[in-house]
């Protein structure tokens, strides 16, 4: 097998992306481009839960949406969510928002 470190490229008629997806719930994630159409994130980009509080770590967030603004796919698959399939832009839009809210005082940004 292969730890995926750094991002890892497979072009064997479909091309493929792996990608490290730095995460507040999910430590560890990875995300997976296919053919530059659909980036599959997992539960990567929700937030984690600390005595009932939805919390997000500021600056892994931040180093989340460096990741996925460099994605080239248009659409983004979320676990959990109905519908599965939300565009790259609203995604971004939305975790954006939530990082405008942040403290300079606090690591963390509540939701």
């Amino acid at each position: 097998g292969i730890v995926v470190e750094s991002d890892l490229y497979i072009d064997d008629g479909i091309k493929i992306h792996l990608f490290p997806l730095p995460s507040t719930h999910a430590k560890g994630s990875l995300g997976m481009e296919v053919d530059e159409t659909y980036a599959f994130l997992g539960d990567g980009i929700y937030p984690m839960q600390k005595n009932g509080q939805a919390l997000y770590n500021a600056n892994l967030l931040a180093d989340q949406l460096r990741v996925l603004r460099s994605l080239r796919a248009p659409y983004f698959l979320l676990s959990h969510d109905d519908p599965f399939v939300h565009r790259k832009e609203e995604v971004i839009a939305e975790l954006e928002a939530i990082y405008a809210r942040r403290q300079s005082q606090s690591m963390y940004i509540e939701i």
